[in-house]
């Protein structure tokens, strides 16, 4: 991930590029196939002549990206891959599931993972701003409404301000990572194929992928119910909100007529190409441009949510 129209990308690399996503699909299958294990499908050996081609890199990303064109997704490629790779084992991978339940499930595992990451960093910005609310409780600075001077207040209550909504921002992160579901519901949502495998414990089967995953167990297939999806949209979008007000205020506070406030100092950061005198605040740029771009992708969430027709979209 170079990053070139997108500067600060490589901060997340690894966490959500297509790489990740195809381990996230083959974590999925892996998990599937012990689950047929703990249903006494599929023996122990079959565990793990599966188990071990579930490595992503053992598999060419870029041809299962050409190649989901021709499915509309990359799960067909994908299993054409790993199937190569298992011999007779094949005839265990994917038994009983359909392509939405494997992508649905493996964005699930990368909500988790990046999700993860994400809480420490924005645990990170909140243990940041307490730190600054407390050592300038006392600072006095200029409090505007409507962009205009109004009356005195400290630098600390707005970090305090900023300290509340990172907060906010963190527990329901948490909240979400606890909830994220494992999709199966097979062709139609029915479940028709597991119950054929295992008579009467299909729902069980469901309830041990989610174990075997460390993701929830939804009781139902929500394949046209996008609520899981539309729910972490909706918390991303409250980070950013939380995020763009921070770095709002400091490109504000920092305007040179004002020089209230400024960013930290780093060898390469702030410059002009120009002007050698401008620091300017960069860091606080690129976190306002996440705050503006969020709210219309989560919007295109809710949009192709309430578009889901039928019992599979």
């Amino acid at each position: 991930m170079s990053g070139l129209l997108e500067p600060g990308a490589p901060r997340a690399a690894g966490l959500t590029d297509d790489r990740a996503v195809l381990k996230a699909m083959l974590d999925v299958e892996a998990a599937w196939v012990r689950v047929q294990r703990r249903l006494r499908l599929v023996t122990d050996e079959v565990v793990t002549v599966v188990g071990e081609a579930c490595v992503a890199d053992d598999h060419d990303v870029e041809a299962i990206g050409r190649q989901a064109e021709g499915g509309g997704n990359p799960v067909i490629p994908m299993l054409a891959s790993l199937r190569e790779r298992v011999g007779d084992a094949a005839a265990a991978v994917h038994r009983g599931l359909t392509s939405q339940d494997v992508v649905d499930t493996a964005v699930m595992l990368l909500v988790a993972r990046a999700g993860a990451v994400l809480t420490e960093r924005l645990q990170a910005a909140a243990d940041a701003a307490a730190r600054l609310a407390a050592e300038h409780r006392d600072t006095v600075q200029v409090a505007r409404t409507l962009g205009q001077p109004a009356l005195p207040t400290t630098f600390g209550l707005k970090a305090a301000g900023w300290l509340g909504a990172l907060d906010d921002a963190v527990a329901e992160l948490v909240t979400i990572r606890h909830t994220l579901p494992v999709q199966c519901g097979g062709a139609a949502g029915t479940l028709a194929a597991v119950e054929a495998l295992v008579p009467g414990r299909s729902a069980e089967a469901v309830g041990l992928l989610a174990d075997e995953l460390g993701l929830a167990d939804p009781g139902r297939p929500w394949h046209t119910d996008r609520g899981p999806i539309t729910r972490v949209g909706d918390c991303l979008v409250r980070a950013a909100d939380a995020m763009g007000k921070v770095a709002t205020d400091v490109v504000t506070l920092s305007r040179a007529e004002i020089a209230e406030l400024r960013e930290p100092a780093d060898d390469g950061r702030g410059g002009s190409s120009t002007l050698p005198q401008k620091r300017n605040p960069v860091l606080s740029v690129l976190v306002r441009s996440v705050a503006i771009e969020a709210p219309h992708l989560g919007a295109t969430l809710h949009s192709a949510a309430g578009l889901a027709v039928d019992e599979r979209p």
